[in-house]
């Protein structure tokens, strides 16, 4: 009888460990993370605790008009009246790991990368202050060519424009159908609700940040130092954890690997100067001068 009971007993501990295994190998696939699409790429990453932050403890209304200093600048931006701390923090919703994963400094770090990086993209010319001075400003990109690419996934609709809209600037019509599918419009045949709904706009900025893009890993694992690089990124200049590396995910075809060039000087400056506001090391490799761009 006793020999039973201790036979049932190990059957038990072990039937308890296996169904522990199984748990935590379901919990770690599948599934999008932190509004991550799912794609067929893969990325060498390791993926932080969950969040338990709120992001609105982090990114205050005030705090939030210091970011985008646009709002003492309201002659020519339009983006002024148009991204606003709501719309901001209704998209971030729908992105619950962006500004909330990792130590207090990391988050901190992304937040200041994200809006630096966006503020050059939407910087505007002509303020007082120059183009440091004019981040949020642009809506919607003053370059109206069509940005088609034959897709038989992403068929450009007739007279629709996939111009750069939004904090990101998003481009290309596969870029558009993608995105909305992911957040929730219809990017192919309504492109024009990102320069419309500021809320959208800013859920188009998170999907890109959050999602890997082509063979390029996201800019969320980058700044928080989960992507890990291969020896064929390492070769090309491309390391973790590093403002440069986000820049060449972004723009890395037309700023990175020609030497010190005005675009990078400008996102260089944005960040510099909220890492200074937020209170956080920028750190070194802040530009993609010397990195080669992903294919």
């Amino acid at each position: 009888m006793a020999f039973a009971k201790l036979s049932l007993a190990l059957i038990s501990s072990l039937l308890l460990v296996l169904s522990s295994l199984v748990a935590a190998n379901h919990c770690d696939c599948g599934g999008k993370r932190g509004g991550r699409a799912q794609g067929g790429h893969s990325h060498n990453t390791t993926s932080p605790s969950p969040p338990t932050i709120d992001i609105g403890a982090l990114v205050s209304s005030d705090l939030f008009d210091q970011l985008l200093d646009n709002k003492k600048a309201v002659m020519g931006c339009a983006g002024s009246s148009f991204y606003t701390h709501a719309s901001f923090m209704a998209a971030a919703k729908a992105f619950p790991a962006f500004g909330c994963t990792g130590s207090p400094e990391q988050r901190k770090t992304e937040i200041a990368a994200f809006f630096a990086q966006t503020s050059a993209q939407t910087a505007g010319g002509g303020l007082p202050g120059g183009l440091l001075s004019s981040g949020y400003c642009m809506v919607e990109s003053h370059d109206k060519n069509r940005y088609c690419q034959q897709s038989e996934a992403w068929p450009c609709a007739p007279g629709k424009s996939y111009h750069g809209r939004g904090p990101l600037q998003l481009k290309w019509n596969f870029n558009y159908g993608a995105c909305g599918r992911a957040v929730g419009f219809d990017g192919i045949k309504n492109p024009e609700i990102v320069a419309k709904d500021p809320e959208v706009a800013f859920k188009t900025a998170l999907w890109f940040w959050m999602t890997p893009q082509g063979n390029a890993p996201s800019c969320h694992d980058v700044i928080l130092g989960v992507w890990k690089p291969s020896k064929v990124d390492i070769s090309a200049g491309r390391t973790t954890g590093c403002y440069g590396t986000v820049t060449n995910i972004i723009n890395g075809r037309e700023e990175c690997g020609q030497g010190p060039n005005a675009h990078g000087k400008v996102r260089v400056g944005f960040y510099k100067r909220l890492g200074v506001l937020l209170g956080v090391d920028t750190g070194p490799n802040v530009d993609c001068y010397n990195q080669k761009p992903w294919n």
